[in-house]
C-alpha cells in the first residue's frame, strides 16, 4: 500500500520501488509505444492499459493518487525516448545507420516512427530549443532521486510539523554534510532564507499534516517570482497546490476505481524483478 501525500503524491519509500516499476513498464512498447510523438498524444487504449497494470501491481488511493501515477510514467517514457536518442543517434549518425541499428526489443514499425520523427527538421529545431533552455538552469541541487514529497515526510517527521516548501527546496540545495552545491545555490539559499521564518511559522500554524505548504506570495515567490502556470516550484508536474491555479487533466474519462488484488508479497516479489533487471542491464 502506497501511501500518498494529500497533494497525492508517493510520500514513502514504498512510492520509490513504484516509480522504478514505472520505469520498467516506460520500456515495454506494449504499453508506452515509441511511435507516439508525446505523452498527451497517447491513445486511450494504451492508457487504460497502462492503469490496469499499475491496479494490478500496486494498491493506493487511486482516485487521489492517479494524476501522479501516470506523469511519472509520462516521464519515465520521456526519458526512455531520450536515452535511445543518446545511444543510437549521436555523434552525427545517417538516417539509414539509425534505422540499421534498430534494438531488438523494438519492432521495425515503431523503431522506423520513431526514427523519422526524430529525424525532421522541426523536431530537431525544438530539441536544441530545449537543449539550450536546459542550459539556463545554473542552480544545481543535491536532492538525488528521493522526491520532494519523500523528502518533506521526513522532514515533518523530524520536525513534529508541517512543513512548507521554501525549507524543502533550501534542504536541496544542501551536500549531505552541509556544505551548498554551488555559489549560486548558496546565493539561492541565503534569499530564501530571508524569509523563511515567516513561511514556517505559517506551517507550524496553518500547515496540514502530510501537506506541503506552499503560496503564490511564501520565499520561493518572492525570490523567484511567479510561477509558469504549468508547474509549481518544489512540486512534481502532478501536483498544484491550490492558490496557484488548475493543473491540466490528463485524459478525458475518469480511469480509476475498484479495487487491487495487490499483497504485501506481491510487492515484495515486484522488488526483487527489478533487481534481477537492473542485474542483467548492468
Amino acid at each position: 500500500m502506497i501511501e500518498l501525500a494529500a497533494d497525492g503524491q508517493g510520500r514513502d519509500n514504498s512510492s520509490n520501488l513504484f516509480v522504478r516499476f514505472l520505469g520498467q513498464v516506460a520500456r515495454r512498447i506494449i504499453f508506452c509505444p515509441i511511435s507516439i510523438k508525446s505523452w498527451d498524444k497517447m491513445p486511450e487504449d494504451n492508457t487504460k492499459r497502462q492503469w490496469k497494470l499499475i491496479e494490478e501491481n500496486f494498491e493506493f488511493d487511486y482516485a487521489a493518487g492517479v494524476k501522479w501515477a501516470l506523469r511519472t510514467l509520462g516521464d519515465r517514457w520521456k526519458a526512455h525516448k531520450y536515452n535511445l536518442r543518446g545511444e543510437y543517434f549521436f555523434p552525427n549518425k545517417r538516417k539509414v545507420e539509425i534505422l540499421a541499428a534498430n534494438p531488438s526489443d523494438i519492432p521495425p514499425v515503431e523503431w522506423t516512427a520513431f526514427v523519422d520523427h526524430y529525424i525532421d527538421p522541426k523536431t530537431k529545431k525544438q530539441c536544441l530549443q530545449n537543449a539550450r533552455n536546459r542550459e539556463k538552469f545554473i542552480v544545481s541541487h543535491a536532492g538525488g532521486s528521493k522526491s520532494n514529497a519523500r523528502r518533506a515526510t521526513q522532514m515533518e517527521k523530524k520536525l513534529g510539523r508541517p512543513v512548507c516548501r521554501s525549507e524543502v527546496i533550501v534542504s536541496t540545495l544542501l551536500k549531505k554534510y552541509g556544505s551548498y552545491v554551488s555559489g549560486e545555490g548558496q546565493r539561492l539559499a541565503e534569499k530564501i532564507v530571508e524569509h523563511l521564518s515567516e513561511d514556517q511559522e505559517r506551517a507550524a500554524t496553518e500547515g496540514i499534516h502530510s501537506k506541503v505548504l506552499a503560496h503564490p506570495d511564501d520565499a520561493i515567490g518572492k525570490v523567484c517570482g511567479p510561477e509558469n502556470g504549468k508547474r509549481v516550484r518544489g512540486f512534481s508536474n502532478a501536483a498544484c497546490p491550490s492558490g496557484f491555479g488548475k493543473s491540466k487533466c490528463i485524459f478525458g474519462g475518469a480511469i480509476c476505481g475498484g479495487s487491487s488484488s495487490a499483497s504485501q508479497q506481491h510487492v515484495t516479489d515486484l522488488e526483487r524483478q527489478l533487481q534481477e533487471a537492473n542485474y542483467t542491464t548492468t
